[in-house]
């Protein structure tokens, strides 16, 4: 028989936070594994909109990025959602893994 009390919740707690930082190092390394997956332009273009932040931590605008990448507007805009969908394809099997 094991006491219920305080300490056990305490534990419970600390092992489910434990297990969530477990579960998130997964994700964050499955996703970084999956983008470096990507052809370079489109890995860039992810990269530079959605995981840089600028000084005041804001995430940079469109316009910023395709400048940056010297892509014309309407170049960047189609490689981006190419970009997005390959990404989320190749991550689409860990969600099903974790479904089955």
């Amino acid at each position: 028989d094991t006491p219920s009390s305080p300490s056990n919740e305490f534990n419970s707690k600390t092992e489910n936070y434990a297990l969530k930082s477990v579960l998130a190092n997964e994700w964050i390394n499955y996703f970084h594994e999956k983008l470096n997956l990507l052809p370079d332009e489109f890995r860039e273009i992810v990269t530079e909109k959605y995981l840089k932040r600028s000084g005041d931590g804001r995430l940079p605008d469109d316009v910023t990025v395709y400048e940056k990448l010297n892509l014309s507007r309407a170049s960047y805009y189609r490689k981006k959602k190419e970009a997005l969908e390959e990404l989320g394809r190749l991550l689409y099997a860990y969600e099903m893994n974790l479904t089955r």
